[in-house]
């Protein structure tokens, strides 16, 4: 062999790919950036999903205090164009008005205990409402009743609602023969949107 071929041998290869060091930088700025864009979207979402499960809960438990107590009816009143809601209570007679009668599900010992008008504002989470349907219609400002066997009925406008001893005779409701989605939509960065089903007849929330 003479000095032009030892030369020759000697010469890099011309398809040299990536070091070892070079693959695990790589590796490590793409797990860096994968991390921030998840725990921003965590972080961007999470407001939809708390206003999302507390509205679920609060439809939920006013269903359940209208089923197993003896303290009239029970049910939610959701306004679109503000982005809130509030729970009711009312007793049989009562003529229960739009923003009256308002209770919240926590207090002293676990006793409900007047709003004093206060309501869940989702709007300061970013959360919008949006309008509300059910059946072949839309509401902005619904009224969802439960009777003492957790049957729905519900109400639209602001109209007062006069409480009779059975829910199916009063003039002022109709029994929820449609289920009913109410949209939620994240304002912020995110824009999420989630959708709540309170299904008809039954009142169940999936």
């Amino acid at each position: 062999m003479n000095f032009q071929d030892q030369k020759t041998t000697a010469r890099p290869s011309d398809n040299a790919g990536f070091t070892l060091i070079e693959l695990i930088c790589v590796f490590v700025v793409m797990g860096i950036l994968l991390a921030v864009a998840v725990s921003r979207f965590s972080r961007d979402s999470s407001d939809i999903l708390t206003i999302e499960a507390a509205l679920k809960n609060h439809i939920r438990y006013a269903q359940s205090k209208a089923m197993f107590t003896d303290a009239g009816v029970w049910g939610i009143q959701i306004d679109v164009a503000n982005d809130d809601y509030w729970l009711v209570q009312a007793d049989t007679g009562q003529s229960l008005t739009w923003g009256g009668s308002r209770v919240q599900p926590w207090g002293v010992n676990g006793e409900e205990t007047d709003y004093n008008g206060d309501r869940v504002r989702t709007s300061l989470m970013d959360v919008a409402i949006g309008s509300i349907t059910g059946g072949a219609g839309t509401t902005t400002q619904l009224t969802l009743l439960f009777d003492d066997m957790g049957t729905p009925f519900w109400h639209t406008g602001t109209g007062s609602i006069s409480i009779t001893d059975t829910l199916s005779d009063s003039t002022d409701l109709t029994r929820l023969a449609s289920d009913i989605s109410i949209p939620l939509t994240d304002t912020g960065d995110s824009n999420v949107s989630r959708t709540i089903t309170v299904t008809r007849e039954t009142g169940f929330i999936p």
